[in-house]
């Protein structure tokens, strides 16, 4: 089912400052949703309302012992990461939430925040959605209209899971990952991982200690992870990803693995700057729930204004070529090999050219993946000297 974290009140809610939150036991339409794993997110002494929680609504609410909510922000931001999405009201917890990419329903009081500059949305973090009472001390209204919503996601969800979709975590010799079983092409996780060890091996022979690499499509951080340990604390990766679902557990990948060198970014490469629309597609099933797309920024490599560029890695098929026209200055400047997986289409004699006219070799490398007869094949594009 889905992972949905839960917070409902401020660490202070003295005076006043208590009506601007709900209590948990006025939750109780949220919490009888079937299909979903609440997860406690509440980041002080709470044991009596999760008890009482517990017994109104016979639900189990998950509780992480050994995970200290308040200090601990790093594991913290891993499961708010990994989490489809987070129930809360207006704190640290669901702000952070909002900031790596996790979606966020909001229950706020009668009077707005401030901080919403008079608008009835979040301008600083388009993944919350504000649910808002239409009068003071009316929580009832709100907290069904998160309930219909997320029982409608939940069932969708449900659906979708069919297909085998769970979230796991796991460690492997490339490190730690948040992953869903179908994450791995077909095969089983830890088939797709060992695919990846030759080909991390290859990496390690281009890529000094201390380098910089652009990691372009990363998806959910297979490649950007082992990338992360082969520059080391000295050097830099750069992992560009658009999708809102392949994002969140990029981001949590990066965090358990505490790879501090690499940065992140929500966005599309391509030859141009501007804005589009990016679509959610299957991957994602919040297509159905309420924004089946959200303006993604598109930059270029060239605009990036790098002080070093050793290894460019593509996995984005059918846009090599406008990647790669966006990077010319790069390209031309510091003379990184390029590395392209699963190279096919006809992007393949338009990329050749523009690579081979900058004095660019390349080679094909041909990959067998393990209990599988798919084969990929990769290019190599390396300085000619």
């Amino acid at each position: 089912g889905l992972c949905v974290g839960i917070i409902w009140r401020s660490g202070i809610v003295a005076g006043r400052r208590g009506l601007r939150y709900s209590k948990l036991e006025q939750w109780t339409n949220i919490l009888k949703t079937p299909n979903v794993n609440f997860i406690n997110l509440q980041y002080d002494e709470c044991s009596e309302e999760l008890k009482l929680a517990r017994q109104l609504n016979n639900v189990e609410i998950i509780e992480f012992a050994d995970l200290d909510l308040h200090d601990d922000i790093d594991e913290s931001a891993a499961l708010l990461a990994a989490l489809d999405l987070v129930i809360g009201a207006g704190t640290a917890t669901t702000v952070l939430a909002a900031a790596l990419g996790t979606t966020v329903w909001r229950l706020d009081p009668f009077l707005p925040s401030w901080a919403n500059l008079g608008k009835n949305y979040s301008p600083w973090h388009p993944s919350i959605k504000i649910f808002r009472q239409p009068h003071w001390n009316d929580w009832g209204t709100p907290i069904r209209e998160i309930a219909l919503s997320l029982s409608t996601w939940a069932n969708r969800h449900k659906d979708y899971s069919n297909r085998s979709k769970s979230l796991q975590v796991d460690e492997s010799s490339q490190g730690w990952f948040f992953y869903h079983q179908e994450d791995g092409m077909g095969l089983s996780w830890n088939d797709y991982l060992e695919s990846l060890t030759e080909k991390t091996k290859f990496w390690q022979s281009l890529i000094p200690t201390g380098g910089l690499v652009i990691d372009i499509k990363s998806g959910i951080g297979d490649a950007t992870i082992p990338l992360g340990n082969i520059v080391g604390k000295t050097g830099l990766v750069l992992a560009f990803e658009p999708a809102p679902e392949n994002f969140q557990r990029l981001a949590a990948n990066v965090m358990i693995n505490h790879l501090n060198q690499v940065k992140l970014y929500q966005q599309i490469l391509s030859n141009n700057n501007y804005d589009t629309l990016y679509a959610y597609f299957g991957a994602d099933i919040r297509v159905d729930i309420w924004d089946y797309q959200r303006k993604i920024q598109v930059t270029t490599i060239d605009s990036l204004s790098l002080p070093r560029c050793d290894f460019i890695r593509i996995r984005y098929e059918s846009h090599e070529y406008e990647i790669l026209a966006g990077a010319k200055l790069t390209l031309n400047k510091f003379r990184p090999f390029i590395y392209i997986e699963n190279f096919r289409g006809p992007a393949f004699a338009g990329c050749i050219w523009f690579l081979e006219k900058l004095g660019y070799k390349w080679l094909l490398r041909n990959n067998t993946l393990p209990n599988s007869e798919l084969k990929t094949t990769d290019l190599l594009v390396f300085p000619h000297s």
